[in-house]
């Protein structure tokens, strides 16, 4: 139960695992509201999983949709940081969340995960993205710590990646005007 639990809240770690001697996940609830008659889907629940020392495979789509395609397929171990979400209206919103390509390719995610039966799986998240990875660029001097906004939305297995253009143009300016 616990197992399908998790892959229904963070469905794109696949193979998810503890190292030998890891301290257990725990799910906490609060405000939690469940309707004891009429439609269960109007429930509501602030949770916090704290999934501790994790092994998993990130989903392929998501690798590419990071711009990390070489990390597909990869085992990522870390030290996973607390996930705060609300659950409500057959939705999750993310407030912070980490998505790991590797355990030294942390990036910073806020959004939703769709879960009711029509539209399961959707996903909305808005975070930031290197330069050099968002658009599959050579490593150039400045690019390297340059982040720009990214969406990624569609199907969690495969979604698509919307980057902020006018970052990217500002940050083509700078580059021009710094004569690089």
């Amino acid at each position: 139960p616990a197992r399908r639990l998790i892959a229904t809240l963070l469905p794109w770690l696949g193979e998810l695992g503890a190292p030998a001697g890891a301290a257990p996940a725990e799910l906490l609830l609060t405000n939690f509201r469940l309707p004891v008659q009429g439609d269960l889907s109007l429930g509501r629940a602030t949770l916090r999983l704290r999934l501790g020392r994790v092994h998993y495979v990130l989903a392929e789509g998501l690798c590419r949709a990071l711009g990390a395609p070489d990390h597909i397929g990869r085992v990522v171990e870390l030290l996973f940081p607390d996930i705060r979400m609300v659950l409500q209206r057959q939705e999750i919103e993310f407030k912070e969340l980490v998505i790991a390509t590797a355990a030294d390719d942390e990036l910073d995610f806020e959004g939703t995960l769709q879960l009711a039966p029509d539209v399961a799986g959707q996903i909305h998240l808005d975070g930031e993205l290197p330069l050099v990875r968002a658009f599959r660029l050579d490593p150039m001097e400045g690019a390297e710590e340059t982040y720009v906004p990214i969406k990624l939305t569609g199907e969690w297995s495969a979604p698509q990646k919307h980057v902020d253009t006018e970052a990217v143009d500002s940050f083509i300016e700078l580059m021009r005007a710094l004569g690089k």
